[in-house]
């Protein structure tokens, strides 16, 4: 492919040198169908793109195109020079016809994004295929000399099998509608990449030059349909030398863009090779999707794991994450014949495609790395979960049987010791004592179960936490617990419930554990960014496992220092 591609860059070289020699005669010039400069700068503009791309391992196809673009623009003065050989002057006949679809093939795989997919390929097969039919039927039957519109070359026929006038007329119609098709399909091509990279943001030197090539493939059909309509030799001068030039610039445009989308690439290539090697060599835990944003100037790439074979995929950090939406915009990394990272990309680009080809064995076990990092982190967001999805449902189970307590046996019991109360008051009118005495021993017992119940119903959170938050239930344990309390309140609103419960099951477990005696606890509570910090005084020496399982089953951790407790728990 390499071979082809330099082969068909010196023919067009060639072909472009031979018209500019013919550019010299002024016989040439006086037909009103070139301008000179114009023509000079556009096939240089051409070829100078071509060789651009073709420097860059993805650009072989278009700068192919654009090199057979050169090629067919300077086609009709090659066709015109009289002392070249009547077969390679039949050859520039046949190169000059093929213009606009060359034009139309190059703006459908510009335009259809890097790397073109494979509708856009068979499209731009299509156009380029139906064109050679077409040129190839008229070159069989059309005999210049018989031809009354002929004017660059009117006797060398080289290719005429048989000579059709009539036949060749309607094949010549049938061409003029085919290319009026072409320009159409290109500009649709390219108007629906110019909408999609629009919605993305990204409008880069490759869309720009497969507008300039749609815009020129049009222009290029009005030159043809103006050449077949009135032939250069009826002095319409204007009428030919006006679409001439605007093409003349198009072209001009399409190859500067061109090379400055493969300058563009082969830096982006040149920096996907750097990070690479660097992804070997030191691999930077967490960094591969910030590095690829980097390299492929796309902020909106995304690197998805997979993490199962039920289609699910994790991000670096091991969060669930949605698959790819369209996969015609994603590139896959693979090691031993499996997925390990799929790029989704805000815009196709084509770096990223090279990507799978530059990251080497070693680089790949980084990626691979990075994939098993983020499926441990997935495993251990998956066990916090289940840990607070644990919690929560011990403390609705606690508070179902607390309400069952409180609705049920503390109901039994204040009935029970209504009865003992009757029973006393009946015994003591008929001067039992020995009964009034059991009875008011009865008495004093259920009401201490009562008081005991109490306690145990109210549970290890009041109703107030849930009701009032976390202010009111630490004001309410102030005011019962044997300990002074001093609360310091720098928190602005409520917390999340499973926060506020953590924070009160640590204040009560401190209090529980510090002697009457000591001096007052201290606590104070604040908000830094997404976190809640509550700071206890003074250290307690005492089992806090139980609070601190509590506090890590939601993501929040425990410090216990030489003066301080401190707790941070994330509200996110």
């Amino acid at each position: 492919m390499i071979a082809v591609r330099w082969i068909v860059l010196a023919v067009a070289a060639a072909s472009v040198l031979l018209a500019l020699d013919r550019l010299a005669d002024p016989r040439v010039v006086a037909l009103a169908v070139v301008d000179p400069v114009a023509t000079t700068v556009a096939a240089l503009a051409l070829l100078a793109g071509a060789a651009a791309i073709m420097l860059t391992e993805t650009g072989g196809a278009a700068g192919i195109l654009l090199a057979s673009a050169a090629v067919a623009w300077t086609a009709p003065i090659v066709e015109g020079h009289q002392g070249l050989p009547d077969p390679l002057r039949s050859a520039a006949a046949v190169a000059g016809a093929l213009l606009v679809p060359v034009l139309a093939a190059t703006a459908i795989r510009l335009g259809a994004g890097p790397p073109p997919g494979r509708a856009a390929r068979r499209m731009s097969q299509w156009v380029l295929g139906t064109a050679f039919v077409l040129v190839g039927a008229i070159m069989l039957i059309r005999d210049p000399l018989v031809d009354p519109d002929c004017w660059a070359n009117c006797n060398a026929g080289s290719f005429v099998l048989v000579s059709l006038p009539a036949a060749a007329r309607v094949l010549e119609l049938v061409f003029a509608g085919y290319l009026v098709v072409a320009s159409l399909i290109a500009a649709w091509v390219v108007g629906a990449g110019v909408r999609r990279s629009a919605g993305t943001g990204r409008l880069d030197a490759r869309l720009a030059a497969s507008v300039a090539a749609a815009l020129a493939t049009v222009s290029a059909t009005v030159l043809a349909l103006v050449m077949a309509a009135a032939p250069p030799y009826g002095g319409a001068a204007l009428v030919h030398r006006l679409p001439v030039l605007i093409t003349a610039t198009l072209l001009v445009l399409l190859g500067a863009a061109v090379a400055t989308a493969a300058v563009g690439e082969r830096r982006r290539a040149t920096a996907l090779a750097r990070f690479a090697d660097d992804l070997r060599r030191t691999p930077q835990p967490g960094g591969l999707e910030t590095g690829l944003r980097e390299v492929l100037h796309d902020p909106g790439l995304r690197v998805l794991f997979p993490a199962g074979p039920d289609g699910r995929f994790v991000d670096a950090a091991g969060r669930a994450t949605p698959p790819p939406a369209e996969p015609s915009s994603t590139t896959e990394l693979r090691r031993d014949g499996a997925a390990i990272a799929v790029l989704e990309h805000a815009a196709p680009v084509s770096s990223a495609g090279d990507l799978e080809l530059r990251i080497g064995p070693a680089a790949r076990l980084a990626v691979d790395n990075e994939r098993m990092r983020a499926l441990v982190l997935a495993e251990l967001e998956e066990l916090r979960a289940s840990r607070a999805r644990i919690v929560e449902t011990g403390d609705a189970a606690r508070r179902a049987i607390e309400r069952d307590l409180h609705d049920r046996a503390q109901q039994s019991l204040l009935a029970a010791l209504f009865e003992l109360g009757l029973v006393r008051a009946r015994a003591a009118e008929q001067g039992d004592a020995p009964l009034e005495r059991r009875a008011a021993e009865l008495l004093a017992r259920v009401d201490g179960l009562i008081a005991d119940l109490r306690r145990l119903a109210h549970g290890v959170f009041p109703a107030v936490l849930d009701d009032a938050g976390l202010e009111a239930a630490l004001e309410d344990l102030a005011e019962s617990s044997t300990v002074p309390l001093e609360i310091r309140w720098g928190l602005a609103g409520r917390l999340p419930a499973p926060v506020e419960r953590a924070a009160y099951a640590v204040v009560r477990r401190v209090t529980e554990c510090v002697d009457g005696s000591d001096r007052a606890v201290e606590v104070a509570l604040g908000r830094v960014g997404d976190d809640a910090r509550l700071a206890i005084r003074p250290v307690v020496r005492c089992d806090l496992a139980g609070v601190r399982d509590r506090v890590g089953a939601i993501g929040g951790s425990m410090l216990v220092s030489e003066d301080r407790i401190e707790v941070v728990i994330p509200c996110g």
